[in-house]
């Protein structure tokens, strides 16, 4: 078994929650009050689902002690108060009227949350999964915006795929050999980096799907019929268990660390700043040296505080739109109308900041192009410096 860091940041992507608890896909951009939607699948209020200190079921399983970071332990579903704290209004959902169901959202979190089998190398396989093979490793090309986190807190490890995939797109790569004489079937070979030296990882790609509507669980790509994020995922939690077996517990992926996993993605050193200590001058320069052309070059996320408590400066998570305790992709940064900005992706993927973000369009240099990119679009946003360094108690390079 891989050794797990102390660091355990870990906020599970509520969207992808609130699907598995109303048992169907969503089409987020089509519901008109998606707000009230998660409310109703989560049981919380909305701005609850930012701070783990209110209980929000995409926080289960971590542990608030004075002094210490949360931990990610495997709950007990049952013993956790859901739903008792605002008034929750049925909500609309593709025409059909949807209203909070606890035993729902109980279940769900009992599937998510199921113990692994007895022995270090059984298969695992929780109630209402089946193991596929859903799609293609590539569709495109590598994308910082493939990477999206499904009902798992792994975001130091999406934010991490997604910094590799934009700063050295390379590093993933499909390496696979077929092992059925109709190649139909096929292992991939995962790199990852550890004790000092690259250990190879093989996989198949069949991945754990809803069994009632085929749909994604944990990390899956932006673009239907990629595969290679929840490839990457699945064989990191191999790795990290230390199992032989092709369908390893996911759950002891739930929290970790977000410079350690850049590490074991790419080889690199990382360089960890604390935003306590630094001004906000001084981590716009820490993003600009690993830049060019206003984008990075050397992979990087930034994760918060583990609750607006834990904070040096008054904050609040739920107002501002940033989640607590939760790691982002540092995709560089941005100047406009005289004030500095960090551009960053949740990867959520669908979740933007609420204060002090700049409007319009982001400009990056390819090897051969210039590139626009909304700034305030899927996960995508760009927050003033002074804001950063609030809300954000780390940033981490990886050189």
């Amino acid at each position: 078994m891989r050794a797990m860091s102390e660091l355990n940041v870990g906020a599970a992507n509520p969207r992808a929650l609130a699907e598995l608890v109303l048992g169907r896909r969503v089409n987020w951009k089509r519901v008109r009050e998606p707000r009230r939607l998660l409310e109703n699948a989560l049981g919380v209020e909305y701005r609850w689902i930012f701070d783990p200190r209110h209980g929000a079921p995409n926080y289960l399983g971590l542990t608030l002690e004075p002094q210490r970071a949360p931990r990610r332990e495997r709950p007990d579903p049952s013993a956790v108060q859901l739903g008792s704290r605002c008034d929750l209004q049925p909500a609309s959902v593709h025409g059909r009227e949807v209203a909070y169901d606890e035993q729902a959202l109980r279940e769900t979190l009992e599937r998510l949350l199921a113990p692994p089998p007895q022995g270090t190398d059984e298969p695992w396989t929780p109630p209402g999964v089946i193991w596929v093979d859903p799609g293609d490793f590539f569709e495109e090309g590598t994308e910082f915006s493939d990477p999206v986190q499904g009902a798992l807190g792994d975001c130091y490890l999406v934010a991490a795929l997604s910094a590799v995939a934009w700063a050295r797109p390379f590093v993933i790569a499909h390496r696979n050999r077929a092992v059925d004489p109709d190649h139909r079937r096929f292992l991939d070979m995962i790199p990852l980096y550890g004790d000092g030296e690259w250990q190879s990882v093989e996989v198949t790609e069949e991945l754990p799907l809803t069994t009632s509507t085929n749909a994604w669980r944990y990390a899956r790509s932006d673009k239907p019929g990629e595969i290679w994020p929840a490839v990457y995922e699945k064989a990191y939690a191999k790795w990290k268990s230390g199992t032989s077996t092709d369908r390893p517990d996911y759950n002891v992926i739930a929290g970790g660390d977000p410079a350690a996993a850049m590490q074991e993605l790419t080889g690199l050193t990382p360089v960890t700043l604390a935003c306590a200590d630094a001004s906000p001058a001084d981590l716009f320069h820490f993003v600009r040296e690993s830049c060019r052309g206003h984008r990075i070059f050397n992979p990087m996320t930034a994760w918060t505080y583990p609750t607006a408590e834990a904070a040096p400066e008054r904050v609040d998570y739920g107002e501002a739109g940033l989640a607590a305790w939760h790691t982002f992709t540092v995709l560089g940064w941005h100047e406009a109308a005289g004030q500095r900005y960090i551009v960053l992706r949740d990867p959520w993927g669908w979740q933007g900041a609420e204060v002090t973000v700049a409007d319009g369009t982001w400009l990056t240099q390819e090897a051969d192009w210039w590139r626009p990119l909304a700034a305030d679009n899927d996960g995508v946003f760009a927050l003033q410096d002074e804001t950063f360094r609030r809300y954000f108690g780390w940033i981490a390079a990886a050189r």
